[in-house]
């Protein structure tokens, strides 16, 4: 007995222990953390229905749940604790009778806007975010209440220890987005469920219709009502009755319509807005199943892969499907309700819809899914400390030390990642620091290319439109006579998605892993890869704890002062050793040649990468280069940005000739489609340690526009450039920053 009492004592000192890590990942880094998220409606319409005193939330792509659990915290709770923080504050001024008790109705509305809510309301963010935390240690709870109560205390806490370090469980309890309380109250819902399989008293009935209700007011999903019919089937179903008695206990069952009664009477007394405002309503998840591909019925390899590499992990994500294949042989009915919620879950976001795009999704699911891993890591521990090695004194404890070791391993990159997250987000947020930098260090009456939102001089200094389709590059915003540019993650590297969308679903395949070497010599890309040769400053964080990064570049001023003609490629009697490059696995492509010109024909859904490259150029001992090219681009839009050169630099000619290892590029203005042939030219600087160049020719717009070039004239050049004192070269994006693993990185 006293054995069996420390055993339990032990078990309950490590879910403490294990309760204790997972709130320190979600609370530590919630302030500063990230910035403003346009998703998290939750805190946003709390305060909406705070300020507009009912219970109108005011958008209507999310149910109410969230919004209302949120304004029941902000009433009771932290704006209560607001108010009592400024008296206990403002005391002396009450004595002193600055501030008179009660306050009148100006000073009650000016400290609660400023005061109460903060200056911007910036206070109801954060307590969203705490909030949001807090669901995010009750998922840590409900994995071990779950998983114990279908298996047993070991799978809960060795489940709730995987759910209390998951990066992405962790980095999601820090934004105030649906998905942390969706996971929350489907855990909740799936045990609620268990408890009237194992007691079907009316009351348990009623309990689950009420926590399903509010798991589909969450976010509009039905896997709960699925799932409790499951639980109801597998609870009635009697095999010693006959099949009319079963039928009455299956489909003529006062419980189960009380339990689906409940549901549907929760949804509608939480969102009765959605029903007053219904056409809005409609017309607002019109645009939600637009958005999120409903109806694709096409499988999207790279949420999958996302899971795999990142969202779970390798090793867990194996674990994973073992204990799926485990579950179906040896526990099929204990686990029947949550491989079904997992079914349907990973069916939509998979297969019927789009919506793995945005794997912030998978945060409802994923502590289902490493239930299954907890269940494979038991049974596999068991078989080998019980089965495979002899009884001797301390087999139990080597087996709970091993066991703990490989959860540890297992786990490390979610801990290492988990860990980065609350240490980043207790610093600043990039946007203050990068607006604080510019105002201390970019001169006055400076012109600076910027996206309408990023900061920039607060005097005196003028704004030019930084954007893909107007101005991108070094010498796109030189024409516009630009002394900076300051690149907007936001916004610079939304280009850099299209492969996580599954289409063309034939190339699918291919987008297992990121396609480093396709988007690498993108267009969007190329200019990046250029503007950070000559950045002045960068604010990042690393791609594990997201932010907004902003990149500071001063434009330079390229200046010939002698040249030599080295190569001459008129394409008159063929290609001239230009190759058709960045083709990868397509058979077909748009590159074509005909006498005097090398031609990039309107074609819609090639690769990014498609291009004309040059050979090797060897550059040893050249200070600049100048290249002379005609250009010819014709479109019906005549606004259109379409055809470029480029020039890659390399150390040797074998990373040319792949296309590998560039260290250094440069990058011509796009040319507008007048129909007629312009005479233009691409001057730059040669980057330590290039002894090798390639020349590139590309389309931005190929599904738009023909383009053409000729009489390609490179010239060795003595080039001079003014960077205003500025001193420049040292930085380098970071890979999973420039080019995220999901929308964001979140």
């Amino acid at each position: 007995m006293f054995v069996k009492k420390l055993n339990i004592n032990l078990e309950k000192v490590i879910f403490l222990i294990i309760l204790v890590i997972g709130i320190g990942f979600r609370f530590i880094g919630v302030y500063p953390g990230y910035p403003h998220h346009s998703d998290e409606a939750a805190y946003s319409s709390a305060l909406t229905m705070i300020l507009n005193k009912n219970l109108d939330p005011a958008r209507y792509d999310y149910p109410s749940g969230a919004a209302i659990i949120n304004y029941l915290f902000f009433k009771l709770l932290f704006i209560p604790f607001g108010w009592l923080k400024f008296y206990v504050s403002s005391l002396w001024d009450f004595v002193d009778g600055f501030l008179k008790f009660p306050l009148s109705t100006v000073d009650y509305q000016r400290i609660f806007s400023l005061t109460v809510l903060g200056p911007q309301q910036i206070n109801t963010l954060y307590w969203g975010r705490y909030i949001a935390a807090g669901f995010g240690v009750g998922i840590i709870f409900l994995t071990y209440l779950l998983s114990k109560k279908i298996f047993n205390i070991k799978v809960g806490l060795i489940s709730s220890f995987l759910v209390a370090v998951n990066y992405r469980q962790v980095l999601n309890s820090h934004l105030g987005l649906q998905d942390i309380y969706n996971g929350f109250f489907l855990l909740l819902t799936l045990y609620l469920i268990y408890l009237f399989i194992e007691k079907p008293s009316k009351k348990n009935y009623i309990f689950a219709g009420i926590f399903n209700g509010i798991f589909f007011s969450i976010k509009f999903q039905v896997f709960g009502f699925v799932a409790l019919f499951a639980g109801h089937l597998i609870g009635s179903f009697n095999k010693s009755l006959g099949w009319m008695a079963n039928f009455k206990r299956l489909f003529l069952s006062r419980n189960l319509l009380i339990s689906l009664l409940t549901s549907i009477f929760t949804v509608l007394l939480i969102n009765p807005y959605h029903l007053i405002n219904f056409e809005l309503f409609k017309d607002t998840q019109i645009y939600v199943f637009s958005k999120y591909g409903g109806g694709a019925n096409v499988l999207n390899v790279y949420p999958i892969s996302y899971l795999y590499h990142i969202g779970i992990g390798e090793i867990l994500s194996i674990l994973t499907l073992l204990g799926f294949v485990l579950t179906i042989i040896k526990y099929f009915r204990k686990s029947l309700i949550i491989n079904l919620a997992i079914f349907q879950f990973l069916l939509t976001f998979f297969y019927l819809t789009r919506g793995g795009f945005y794997t912030r999704n998978f945060v409802t699911v994923t502590p289902l899914l490493l239930i299954l891993a907890s269940i494979f890591i038991l049974d596999f521990s068991s078989l080998i400390f019980t089965k495979l090695i002899p009884k001797f004194k301390g087999r139990d404890l080597m087996w709970g030390i091993c066991l703990a070791l490989f959860l540890f391993i297992i786990s490390f990159n979610n801990i290492k990642y988990s860990y980065m997250v609350l240490k980043v987000y207790t610093k600043e947020w990039n946007e203050k620091i990068i607006a604080e930098w510019v105002n201390k260090n970019i001169p006055q009456n400076a012109t600076v290319s910027a996206h309408s939102n990023t900061p920039i001089p607060e005097k005196d200094s003028n704004r030019l439109i930084y954007e893909p389709d107007v101005a991108f590059s070094l010498d796109e915003f030189a024409a516009q006579n630009a002394d900076y540019a300051i690149s907007n993650s936001a916004w610079s590297t939304n280009s850099f998605y299209w492969w996580m969308g599954g289409d063309p679903v034939v190339y699918a395949k291919h987008y297992w892993n990121k396609p480093l070497d396709i988007l690498e010599y993108s267009y969007p890309a190329i200019a990046l890869r250029e503007l950070e040769q000559y950045a002045v400053y960068i604010v990042s964080k690393p791609w594990i704890a997201p932010d907004v990064d902003f990149m500071v570049v001063k434009i330079p001023k390229f200046k010939v002062l002698s040249t030599k003609l080295i190569e001459s490629f008129d394409f008159k009697g063929g290609q001239m050793g230009w190759i058709k490059d960045g083709k990868f696995w397509l058979e077909k492509d748009n590159l074509t040649w005909k006498s005097g010109e090398l031609e990039i024909q309107e074609e819609p859904l090639l690769l990014p990468s498609i291009r004309w490259s040059s050979e090797p150029i060897e550059t040893l001992g050249w200070n600049g280069f100048k290249i002379e090219y005609s250009i010819k681009s014709e479109s019906t839009n005549k606004n259109l940005k379409t055809g470029y050169i480029f020039v890659s630099f390399y150390n040797n000619s074998d990373d040319a000739r792949n296309s590998r290892n560039r260290i250094g590029v440069r990058l011509s203005e796009r040319a507008n489609p007048t129909g007629s042939w312009l005479k233009e030219n691409l001057i730059g600087k040669i980057p330590e340690g290039a002894r090798y160049m390639t020349i590139g020719f590309s389309n931005y717009a190929p599904n738009q526009s023909l383009v053409s070039l000729s009489n390609v004239n490179v010239y060795k050049a003595d080039v001079d450039v003014d960077l205003g004192g500025w001193k420049v070269g040292t930085i380098k994006i970071d890979q999973n920053n420039l080019y995220p693993n999901s929308h964001g990185n979140l």
